[in-house]
C-alpha cells in the first residue's frame, strides 16, 4: 500500500476505540469543520473587499465586486454563481453586521443552515 494509502487507513482506523471515544473524535471533527467555514466567510469577505479595486476601468464599473467575488470563488468550492453569489452575501454579513456569530461558528457553537 503507498504512503497515502496508509495515512488514510489509520486516519480511519477506529478499531478498538470505545463508543464515547468515536463521540467524542465526531465531536471534535465538527468543531474543526465549522471552525474552517468560518475561516472561509473570513477569506470570502476579503476577496469581496478586494474585488472592487480590480473591476475599475477608466473610472467605471462595469460589474458588482459581488459578482466578481463570486466568479472567484464559485468554481473553488464548487458553487453555482447563484450559490456563490449568496455565500458572499452571507460572507459580508457576516463579517459585517454580525462578527458575533461568525465567533460562535468558529468556536464550533453554531452551525451553517442546510448542513445537516
Amino acid at each position: 500500500m503507498s504512503g497515502a494509502g496508509r495515512i488514510i487507513e489509520h486516519v480511519f482506523d477506529f478499531e478498538g476505540v470505545p463508543h464515547d471515544g468515536l463521540v467524542d473524535a465526531l465531536r471534535a471533527a465538527e468543531g474543526t469543520v465549522r471552525a474552517a467555514q468560518a475561516r472561509q466567510f473570513a477569506i470570502i469577505a476579503e476577496v469581496r473587499a478586494r474585488a472592487g479595486s480590480w473591476i475599475v476601468a477608466g473610472g467605471e464599473r462595469f460589474v458588482s465586486a459581488v459578482d466578481v467575488a463570486a466568479a472567484e470563488i464559485g468554481p473553488v468550492l464548487s458553487l453555482s454563481r447563484h450559490a456563490a453569489t449568496d455565500r458572499v452575501a452571507l460572507a459580508e454579513a457576516l463579517t459585517g453586521r454580525l462578527p458575533g456569530t461568525l465567533a460562535a461558528l468558529g468556536a464550533g457553537e453554531l452551525d451553517l443552515p442546510g448542513r445537516g
